[in-house]
């Protein structure tokens, strides 16, 4: 393929980019893709399940097993959240997980823990917050939750209002 400038450019039988990312809310969810890959270490597995919506889609990674119980717990008390709110037929003992493709559920999105990439850029990841039926959906309230840097500023804002009130001169 050789350039021959930007007005000549065709990309008809290109497809798009990616969905964007699910921000935070409730959405109605379609397990679109379920695998287990090798975590950091060899012998850790997680569950790699991607979730979408006519909005978006969002990723969610569950270590599954993990050196660390506590990693291990949460994500097996995550993955029982989301087969029993899907529905789906053997909770206890999902079988094959491409039992998981294609089930449908809700979800609440929120922020996750911020963290600075390999470009140096600070990233606050979108994550799954909880699962709940489907035909729950109009009974869920969200209730909207500042930003992490929201909370930041407003901490350090009564970190120097305290820090001011401390400095005042009291006669004795």
């Amino acid at each position: 393929m050789s350039w021959n400038g930007f007005g000549k450019l065709n990309i008809a039988d290109v497809q798009e980019a990616g969905d964007p990312v699910l921000q935070p809310g409730k959405y109605i969810v379609t397990c679109d893709d379920a695998v287990v890959e090798d975590g950091r270490n060899p012998s850790d597995k997680r569950l790699v399940l991607t979730f979408k919506a006519p909005e978006g889609q969002l990723r969610s990674n569950l270590n599954i097993h993990n050196k660390s119980a506590q990693a291990t717990e949460i994500a097996l008390r995550q993955l029982k959240s989301f087969l029993v709110s899907a529905g789906h037929s053997n909770p206890d003992q999902p079988g094959d997980v491409s039992t998981l493709k294609g089930l449908q559920v809700g979800i609440i999105v929120g922020e996750g823990k911020p963290y600075t990439n390999k470009e140096g850029n600070s990233i606050v990841p979108k994550e799954v917050k909880r699962f709940f039926p489907v035909e729950k959906f109009d009974d869920i309230v969200v209730q909207e939750q500042p930003s992490r840097a929201a909370k930041a500023s407003a901490a350090q804002q009564q970190s120097a209002q305290n820090k001011a009130m401390m400095d005042d001169e009291i006669p004795f």
